[in-house]
């Protein structure tokens, strides 16, 4: 059997489609009056102006393309692991795999992920038509095999999702493993999404931007690391330039706001200083929460990363809900029932803010005493 070609699953009417949106139209040419997108000319109206004007400019009333505001403080961020032609901006990672799903995925593809991960991905792309081939983690460690994945990736696969550090354990695949996937998928001419939301709880140096390969698409937001989840920022990083003019033909143009705009070359510019002293905050208080969980009978915590603000908690009792058990003391999680592979005994837990602690830590020991003996 030869290889699926991943461009051989590209939609056919995208594969047919030439025309170029104007939208995406770049003129170079020096003019004076813009007669050309759909904004008004009157402008917002004067409270909008009045509270927000001073801060987002002509960006208020305009119709911007992202690359215009974010491209070059993404690049000196990177430096020279990323370039301009390799970017593309959404409002957050979620809308970049939906627009992915729709422009490289159809019936005839199938991609290869894992149970449990982040469900989105491999959904998003079955709506689309794909097959979903899943490599199940075994509990309780959850510890993600990439010699099991290696071992499922034969001539069928036509795209890999990789969740990196993972939903909903916290885990970090190694650089060496990652490369490893990569390099077999390139063998079979197969694109590896690399979903890095979770990336910044960790260094730079961990990222997939450092391979040099090809076939990676990599996945970056603002909102989970930054802190800015409200604002609904991300980006992508392709490093096939074929996949990157199919999502720019299906993409929406506009997908990030003046909000945005504002606020992410401010919080790169704080890089040096915000990130290592988040890292070291968040695995401060993950440390004492996971503490708190193993001392407690039956209760285990998956494989996860010091500095990565998830983890999955496990009942050791198949029969609970450990969801409802949670939120009966005021504990919300997100449920094991929105992953594959993970049962309702398990949740997604992420670490709790500074003044949520204490009161975490004594709501969980009143859940944790109301248990049978």
């Amino acid at each position: 059997m030869a290889p699926l070609d991943w461009r051989k699953t590209i939609p056919q009417g995208l594969r047919d489609t030439t025309t170029e949106l104007y939208v995406n139209t770049v003129e170079k040419r020096s003019f004076s009056v813009d007669c050309a997108l759909g904004s008004s000319p009157i402008g917002a109206p004067c409270g909008v102006v009045s509270a927000f004007g001073k801060a987002f400019g002509e960006d208020l009333s305009s119709y911007v393309p992202p690359s215009e505001r974010l491209t070059e403080p993404v690049c000196r961020f990177w430096k020279d692991l990323v370039s301009q032609e390799e970017l593309v901006f959404a409002n957050g990672t979620d809308t970049i795999l939906v627009v992915l799903a729709k422009a490289l995925g159809a019936p005839g593809g199938r991609i290869l992920g894992m149970a449990p991960q982040f469900t989105d991905a491999p959904v998003h792309f079955q709506l689309s038509g794909c097959d979903f081939k899943a490599v199940n983690l075994e509990g309780p460690s959850y510890e993600i095999d990439a010699d099991r994945l290696l071992e499922a990736l034969d001539d069928s696969i036509s795209l890999v999702y990789i969740d990196r550090p993972h939903n909903p354990t916290g885990q970090l695949m190694s650089l060496d493993d990652l490369d490893r996937i990569v390099a077999a998928a390139d063998k079979r001419d197969a694109l590896v999404i690399v979903d890095e939301a979770y990336g910044d709880f960790v260094d730079e140096s961990t990222s997939c931007l450092n391979l040099k390969r090809d076939n990676i698409l990599c996945l970056r937001s603002f909102s989970k690391g930054w802190g800015m989840a409200g604002i609904r920022g991300g980006y992508g990083v392709f490093r096939s330039p074929l996949a990157r003019d199919l999502y720019l033909r299906v993409s929406p143009p506009f997908t990030v706001d003046a909000l945005a705009f504002a606020a992410i070359p401010m919080a790169l510019d704080e890089a040096d200083e915000f990130l290592p002293s988040m890292r070291r905050e968040v695995a401060r208080l993950k440390r004492a929460t996971v503490d708190r969980i193993i001392e407690s009978p039956r209760f285990s915590v998956a494989k996860t990363h010091p500095s990565v603000s998830i983890m999955m908690v496990t009942y050791d009792y198949r029969e609970a809900n450990l969801y409802d058990m949670l939120m009966e003391h005021g504990i919300k999680t997100a449920p094991g029932s929105g992953f594959l592979g993970i049962g309702d005994n398990s949740v997604r837990l992420r670490v709790p803010p500074e003044d949520q602690f204490e009161d975490f830590r004594t709501r969980w020991r009143d859940m944790v005493s109301s248990l049978p003996r």
